[in-house]
């Protein structure tokens, strides 16, 4: 009796693994999610803007995704928390969590014929570009053939077009097949495939533009400061009259010096400053 429990317990281990390593080999979860995160951030929100929602005639509805039901009982608490939601479970990483799912909740993985993986569409939405796998090479540019291209081009038209949904008004309907096109579609070109689809903000710009402002208020501050040193008489004519009035408290009528003029004044006070200077 007890070897008959073994017997089915190492069976449903051997089940269990095999079945992980056919969806890990069949459908890679990173792959997956790359196109998973396209279509939340540049296609998606396209259906909020006019009302409606996804088709499940849609290829990549969200409710045809393969790891649908993993993925709606993922919890991410920051970048280095993920939990388990099925047994509560901690990771460090969303990696691990894919891999704690493949080996202990492979059941809730979807395997009827509606269910798609979004990774076999890894072609049309550029995933090794996009995840940054693979860079922008001279050969790769250079062997670019637009035919090839444009055949892409020709199958993302004809899937993103299957997605709109029947009963849109014509204008909504010209909306999501053209931001779907340009958000999607139009990077399958040599000149255009390898930029990013997502717009990134740019710290680097930011960063220098604010240094820029901040150097140019620094020097147009110094410039005025010694310009006024060295050319006018601000700090000069105030250090004079007051080197002079420390040393001379009791001085000529104010009345005689304010007939002799600034160039007077000046003069007087130098000849006093020397005079004091040899004494």
């Amino acid at each position: 009796m007890h070897l008959m429990q073994h017997i089915s317990a190492f069976l449903t281990l051997v089940l269990t693994v095999t079945v992980s390593l056919t969806n890990a080999l069949h459908c890679p979860r990173d792959r997956s999610r790359n196109v998973r995160n396209l279509l939340k951030e540049v296609v998606y929100p396209l259906f909020t803007q006019v009302k409606t929602s996804v088709p499940d005639t849609c290829l990549f509805s969200p409710e045809r995704d393969k790891y649908l039901l993993q993925e709606e009982n993922k919890v991410s608490e920051g970048i280095s928390k993920w939990y388990c939601n099925y047994c509560g479970k901690g990771f460090y990483s969303e990696d691990y969590l894919d891999r704690h799912f493949d080996n202990r909740h492979s059941e809730y993985v979807r395997e009827d014929k509606s269910s798609v993986c979004f990774a076999d569409y890894c072609d049309i939405m550029r995933c090794d570009i996009l995840a940054g796998r693979r860079k922008k090479e001279f050969w790769d540019v250079s062997l670019c053939l637009e035919s090839d291209m444009k055949d892409l081009m020709d199958d993302c038209e004809r899937l993103m077009s299957a997605c709109v949904p029947d009963g849109l008004s014509k204008n909504a309907t010209e909306f999501l097949i053209t931001h779907m096109t340009e958000n999607v579609c139009s990077f399958l070109t040599c000149k255009k495939y390898w930029q990013s689809a997502v717009e990134e903000e740019n710290d680097g710009v930011i960063f220098y533009s604010i240094l820029t402002v901040f150097l140019i208020i620094v020097f147009t501050i110094y410039y005025c400061v010694a310009y006024h040193y060295f050319y006018t008489d601000t700090f000069t004519d105030s250090y004079y009259e007051t080197y002079y009035d420390r040393h001379h408290p009791v001085s000529t009528p104010q009345v005689g010096r304010q007939q002799e003029g600034i160039p007077g004044t000046r003069r007087r006070i130098m000849e006093d400053i020397a005079e004091h200077e040899v004494s």
